[in-house]
This record gives C-alpha cells, structure tokens and sequence, in this order.
C-alpha cells in the first residue's frame, strides 16, 4: 500500500496533479495511523497539510480534516496538550467559518465522533462522560474501522485512568468487530490489549 501511494505521489508531481497528491498523502496518513506507524502517519499528515495550504489557504475543510487526523495521531502517541491544541485550532476554524455563513465548513457525524473521542480521551473524562459519548454517537452511521478506533481510544483512556475493567470491555468490544470484519485498525487493538493484559 504505502509503496503504490508514494508510487502515486511521484506521478502526480510528474504530471503536475496536486489534487492527486494530496489524496495520496492523505490515504497514506490514514492507513499508517490505523496501522499504528505513528512516525510515518505524523510526517505524511504534515506533508498533507502543508499542500492543503498550498491549494486551499487557511480556510477549507480538508486542511482542518487533516488538522483532526494529526490530533488524533497525538492522542494515541499520549501526547495530550498539542492534541488539545489542534482541537482548539479547529473549533476557531469552524466557528469562523459557521460566522461568515458557510456551510461546506462544518464536521460530518463520523468526524465530530472522532473530535470529540480526542477531547474526552485528552483531559482523562470520566466513565460517565465516555457513556454520554457512546450514547450520542451509537445512532450514526460509521465505518467498522471508526468504530474500532474510538472504541480503541476509550480502551486507552481508561487504561490510563486506572479503570482497568471499563478499559477491557472496550477492547474486547473492538476485538470482537475485528473479527467479524477485519480491517487496518484490527492489528493495532489486539497490540494495545495484549501489552495491557496479556
């Protein structure tokens, strides 16, 4: 995977398609998270951002789409406050954007999911915050691979909590939509639950 999108990056470049490029960039960064390959999915997130700019300015959903990615790239690291920091960036973006009526700036169900497991996993919230979460986002409709991820976040931050058992059914939740559908994510929360409780 990671050698056909560089292969479609070089193409893209050689044949002066930047839109191709950043589409690219970007499945890569996405691929490399799910995978856990923090380094490779930081450095391509940065490299999408930095065309975004290019192409967009300051003001497009694909650069604060990228802005959330590199966010959650931070919380699975376990670094919160630059996590927070993305997060923030983004809130101003969107209220900007929300101020001067435009309504192609806004987060879709699936993304507001993951912008708010970065905030509750960001601050350490509490069992009854992360129900709240569940609870509002249980309706909606996201790909196995999103579940998987939120519900792998949830698993961490109540790791770190000291909520061991809370932090168990999450991870034995995701592990049992792993096995029904398997997918990029799947290897990288049996990683995180058998470091944890093996």
């Amino acid at each position: 995977v990671f050698a056909d999108l560089t292969r479609a990056t070089q193409i893209s470049r050689e044949t002066g398609e930047p839109l191709i490029e950043f589409c690219a960039l970007i499945n890569m960064a996405e691929v490399a998270y799910a995978m856990g390959d923090l380094d490779r999915a930081s450095e391509t997130t940065e490299r999408s951002i930095a065309l975004a700019r290019q192409l967009w300015g300051e003001a497009n959903r694909e650069l604060f789409a990228c802005e959330l990615l590199l966010a959650r790239i931070a919380l699975l690291r376990g670094t919160f406050e630059p996590a927070r920091a993305l997060l923030d960036r983004i809130r101003t973006r969107l209220s900007e954007a929300e101020a001067q009526g435009s309504e192609e700036m806004r987060l879709l169900p699936a993304e507001q999911a993951q912008f708010d497991m970065v905030e509750l996993g960001s601050r350490d919230a509490d069992e009854a915050e992360w129900h709240a979460f569940e609870q509002r986002y249980q309706s909606i409709e996201m790909q196995t691979l999103e579940q998987i991820d939120i519900l792998d976040g949830h698993a961490l931050a109540a790791l770190r909590a000291g909520r061991r058992e809370e932090s168990r059914r999450m991870f034995e939740f995701a592990l049992s939509l792993s096995r029904d559908k398997p997918n990029l994510v799947s290897e990288r929360v049996a990683r995180h639950y058998s470091a944890s409780f093996a």
